[in-house]
């Protein structure tokens, strides 16, 4: 595991809408004060909202805003993206989170422990320290800080709790204050830099919009003590609350999507809001040391996908621009996993996404194109500036990976295409390669600008459909973009191996000699 930097912790919260057809332009979300949501809430219960989940046509006229921060003149270098596990270490001691079913009837509990490496060469433990919930994963931060993240039970009702400890005395964890945020189920996070950012959801339900005040729907969120107790309760900023109306500028009802900032080391509570309604439940997330992309899979319509930026002087997360491309962004694989974040990517102010549009039949697939957009801002709209349509016909995203001016797609029916494209220009991307070898791949990482590795599956040709096989490692050189030429393969075991690698790049690592 390689060692993870970072300072500080924003968290944001972001409910996103439902996706349009792909022709027409798209609605921008509203910035609504508190004044506003009310008012929002008031009159979506006033005009025919039925219990039932189902709207009323609402045009909503409030003026539509950004509060964007502006770019400042000097260049700023990149700030490092880490992103939370269960396993850490920061080049001295390992960290590790578990579940801990030693308790009290065996209920399941967080234990976040401490190990070195002793004098024989042997793992040793120095402290473990329960924590209330069951573990999901943890973030390491510099300043000898760890924000570990539960799913828990507080009051009977579940949500996600962020626990923030101190690790200056490996051999004593101590624990300091954190947060928790009732009914909320986590997604993802990053560190950036000194910020991290959490990915949450939340059901809406009829129950909530029947409240006169904002704070129905506004994430909640409660301090936690260093002793693990509820302190007190406060929302998200309504001001930094967005409601993406449908194309026909109707208010729905949705999941919510969240995003929260506050500080490691500092006030943890001092937490901005970003709310917007949506309905649907999946997101995908890409972010980078500028932005945090959240796209939204839909049905054949596309998918709808919002721009943060998350380089203001505040350290949270500020609606630039939404946009929507043809297709799903999560890949042919289980659904492709935390291994989706990489369809999309951003590289000098544009955003290249993959996708693949159609229909996926239990023969095989049917009707499918695999595309990749390259995307622009034009005020508050992301629009499509260039194009590679249908990279090979009847066969869907398997792994992708965007690097500079370098783009590499595996897809897949029977036979593994690598495709490699030119992204150097951005309003006139090329496929400029392409090589056919059994098998796919469903993650692809570089280990220099002349080679790239890639984890996936071997198959049993059987005409008019293929087996899986065992797990299998490809080396290529992709030194000459348009002749690519696998160097060599291994297969690891038979039908039926399965690794966490092939959904979730974090279980893998290696040795680049």
């Amino acid at each position: 595991m390689k060692q993870q930097l970072g300072f500080l912790l924003p968290l944001i919260l972001v409910m996103v809408g439902g996706c349009p057809s792909v022709e027409g332009p798209v609605p921008i979300p509203r910035k609504l004060s508190c004044e506003q949501l009310d008012d929002y809430l008031k009159r979506l219960r006033e005009t025919g909202f039925k219990d039932n989940g189902s709207s009323a046509s609402l045009p909503f006229d409030g003026a539509v805003t950004s509060d964007a921060a502006p770019s400042s003149g000097d260049p700023v270098a990149p700030a490092p993206v880490a992103e939370a596990d269960f396993v850490k270490t920061d080049g001295s001691f390992i960290y590790l989170v578990r579940t801990d079913r030693s308790g009290e009837y065996g209920a399941p509990k967080a234990a976040f422990s401490s190990f070195h490496v002793d004098g024989n060469g042997l793992l040793a433990e120095l402290d473990s320290l329960p924590l209330e919930g069951e573990p999901i994963e943890f973030l390491l931060a510099a300043g000898n800080k760890a924000i570990v993240i539960s799913h828990d039970f507080r009051g009977n009702r579940e949500g996600t709790t962020v626990h923030q400890l101190n690790l200056s005395a490996p051999e004593k964890i101590r624990r300091l204050n954190g947060l928790h945020f009732p009914g909320h189920t986590y997604v993802t996070s990053r560190l950036v830099g000194e910020t991290v950012h959490l990915v949450a959801t939340r059901s809406i339900s009829p129950r909530d919009l029947r409240e006169e005040s904002a704070e129905a729907i506004l994430p909640q969120v409660e301090t936690v003590g260093d002793d693990g107790t509820l302190k007190e309760r406060r929302i998200g900023s309504c001001g930094r609350t967005f409601i993406p109306d449908k194309k026909t500028g109707e208010p729905h009802l949705g999941p919510m999507l969240a995003l929260v900032s506050f500080p490691v080391g500092a006030d943890i509570a001092q937490v901005t809001g970003v709310s917007v309604l949506t309905g649907l439940e999946r997101p995908i997330v890409s972010v980078n040391s500028r932005s945090i992309y959240v796209g939204i899979d839909s049905d054949d319509e596309g998918s709808e996908i919002y721009r943060f930026s998350i380089d203001g002087s505040d350290g949270g997360a500020a609606f630039v621009a939404k946009g929507r491309v043809p297709g799903t962004l999560a890949t042919a694989f289980d659904g492709g996993g935390y291994n989706d974040q990489f369809t999309m990517d951003e590289y000098e102010d544009h955003l290249r996404v993959v996708t693949t549009a159609g229909q996926l039949s239990r023969n095989g697939f049917s009707s499918v194109e695999s595309s990749l957009y390259v995307m622009s801002e034009e005020g508050e709209d992301l629009k499509v500036v260039g194009e590679i349509r249908d990279l090979h016909p009847d066969e869907a995203v398997y792994a992708v990976r965007l690097i500079g001016n370098r783009g590499y797609v595996v897809t897949f029916k029977k036979i593994d295409p690598l495709f490699v494209l030119d992204l150097s220009d951005p309003e006139n991307p090329k496929k400029v390669g392409e090589l056919e070898v059994p098998g796919f791949s469903t993650y692809l990482t570089p280990i220099d600008e002349k080679t790239l590795l890639a984890i996936g599956k071997d198959v049993d040709d059987q005409g008019s459909f293929a087996w899986f096989g065992g797990l299998k490692l490809s080396l290529f050189d992709v030194s000459e973009p348009a002749a690519p030429r696998l160097i060599d393969s291994v297969t690891i075991g038979e039908r039926g191996t399965d690794s966490e690698a092939l959904t979730d790049h974090r279980a893998f690592n290696y040795f680049p000699n």
